[in-house]
């Protein structure tokens, strides 16, 4: 039962090693860089994309009616 025990905190022990070497490595932080840059550019384009929702422009718009389409083709 103690060599269970002592495998169990090894395995803890070097786990909680791994995650704190990964979370310091240049991987990671070039991830993280990643996303953060991605996530910068998708909110510069959702801010451009609500200035383009308010901004006023002069194009009209008709309402021609319905169409409806038969497509006879085999």
């Amino acid at each position: 039962m103690f060599e269970i025990l002592v495998v169990i905190i090894f395995i803890f022990v070097a786990y909680k090693i791994y995650v704190s070497l990964y979370f310091k490595s240049e991987k990671f932080h070039a991830i993280k860089n990643s996303i953060k840059q991605y996530t910068k550019n998708c909110n510069d384009l959702n801010d451009h994309i609500e200035n383009l929702k308010s901004s006023y422009s002069d194009i009209r718009s008709f309402d021609y009616g319905e169409s409806h389409l038969h497509d006879t083709s085999h």
